[in-house]
C-alpha cells in the first residue's frame, strides 16, 4: 500500500471514528432498554446520585461526556420524569436540568377516610402524609371551602387527576376543590334540589348508598328507599352508619355482622338512634352513588334485608312483617356460615 492510500485511509478512519464519538455524544439513543423510563429526583440528587442509582443510560460515559463539553454544570432539578426510549443526552440532560416533569395520572375510587388519603397521596408524591393532614384539616381551608373537617369526605368526587410528583398539598386540594366546582354545575344542584338535598346532603347519602350495596344497578333502589324514609320522617337505620360507628370507637376491628346491641352505640353518626342523615359522609362517595341519589326513582319501600339467595343484593318491602321475615332467613344464613360478628 503506497503513501497516499495510507493517509487516506487514515483519514477515513479518523473521521469515522469522530462521527462515531459525535454520534455517541449527541445523537444516539442512550436511554436504557427498549422501553421509556421513569426516574425520580429527590431533594439533594445529583447525576452522579442518577449514575449511582438508577438504571437510565445505556452509556454513563458517554452521558458523562456530554456533561464535560460546554462546562454544562446544571444539575437535575426535584421531580419525576418519564424518559422516552430513543432520547438523547441532549435530550435527557435539557429535560431533567429544565425540570420539565411528566404528569402522572392519580386516580382514587373508594376511600374510607381522610387519613387513608393522605396515606396514598403520602405514597403517590414527593409531600408527606402529614403535611397534607395538616392542609386539608387548615381551618382557612376549611372556611373557604364552607366545610368541617368531618365534611371533607364529601369534597372528594372519585375521577382521575393529573398532578405532577412535586405537587404541594395546597395544589392537590385546589384541584379537587375545583373538580368539587366543576362537578357541581346548576343542572346538578336542581336535581339534588327536587330529592330534598343539598349537595352535600347528596354526598352524605351517596356514602350510605354504596356501603350498603357494592351493585351498581341496585343503588338507585337503595338510595330512593332512604329518601321514601326521610320523607317520611323515619330513621334511616341503615347498618352502614352503624359500622362506621363502632370503627371510630376501635379501629381494628373487623365487623361482618351487626348485632342488636351495636344499635344502641352512642354517635351522631348513628341512624337507629337519630333522625336524618348523619353529620357528614361516612366514606368518599363514587359518581354512581352520587348518581342513584340523583335519579332515585319514587318507591313506597321502607325496609330492605340482604338476599341470602342472590348474595350481593336486597330484598325490599314495605311491610314491617315481611321486613322481619326476611330479617330472620339473613340472620340463618349467617348462622350457617358461622358468621356472629
Amino acid at each position: 500500500m503506497n503513501r497516499r492510500r495510507k493517509i487516506s485511509l487514515a483519514g477515513t478512519i479518523v473521521i469515522f471514528a469522530l462521527g462515531y464519538i459525535a454520534y455517541s455524544i449527541y445523537a444516539a439513543d442512550n436511554v436504557y432498554g427498549y422501553r421509556s423510563k421513569e426516574i425520580y429526583v429527590y431533594p439533594g440528587d445529583s447525576f452522579e446520585t442518577i449514575h449511582q442509582r438508577d438504571t437510565v443510560f445505556s452509556s454513563h460515559f458517554w452521558f458523562r461526556v456530554y456533561r464535560s463539553i460546554g462546562s454544562k454544570l446544571g444539575q437535575p432539578k426535584v421531580g419525576r420524569y418519564v424518559l422516552d426510549h430513543g432520547w438523547s443526552n441532549r435530550s435527557i440532560y435539557n429535560t431533567l436540568v429544565s425540570g420539565s416533569q411528566t404528569p402522572f395520572d392519580f386516580k382514587f375510587t373508594y376511600l374510607s377516610s381522610i387519613e387513608r388519603l393522605a396515606g396514598i397521596v403520602g405514597h403517590s408524591f414527593l409531600i408527606d402524609s402529614v403535611d397534607f393532614l395538616n392542609a386539608i384539616f387548615n381551618p382557612d381551608f376549611l372556611a373557604d371551602i364552607q366545610m368541617d373537617s368531618l365534611e371533607t369526605m364529601g369534597l372528594l368526587i372519585p375521577d382521575t387527576y393529573q398532578f405532577y410528583w412535586t405537587a404541594s398539598p395546597q395544589k392537590i386540594l385546589n384541584k379537587f376543590v375545583n373538580n368539587y366546582k366543576t362537578y357541581w354545575n346548576k343542572e346538578r344542584k336542581t336535581l339534588a334540589k327536587n330529592q330534598g338535598l343539598t349537595p352535600k346532603e347528596v354526598s352524605t347519602l351517596a356514602s350510605i348508598v354504596i356501603n350498603e350495596t357494592a351493585k351498581v344497578d341496585e343503588m338507585p333502589m337503595v338510595a330512593g328507599l332512604y329518601l321514601n324514609r326521610l320523607r317520611k320522617r323515619h330513621r334511616l337505620q341503615a347498618d352502614p352508619t352503624v359500622k362506621y360507628a363502632l370503627y371510630q370507637k376501635d379501629k381494628t376491628r373487623q365487623i361482618k355482622r351487626i348485632l342488636k346491641r351495636d344499635l344502641k352505640i352512642k354517635s351522631p353518626f348513628n341512624t337507629y338512634r337519630n333522625y336524618g342523615l348523619p353529620p357528614a359522609p361516612i366514606s368518599s362517595s363514587s359518581i354512581d352513588g352520587i348518581e342513584a341519589v340523583l335519579y332515585a326513582p319514587r318507591v313506597d319501600y321502607l325496609y330492605m334485608c340482604a338476599d341470602p339467595d342472590n348474595i350481593g343484593y336486597h330484598q325490599f318491602t314495605k311491610s314491617y312483617k315481611q321486613h322481619l321475615r326476611n330479617a330472620r332467613k339473613y340472620q340463618k344464613w349467617l348462622n350457617s356460615r358461622n358468621i356472629y360478628r
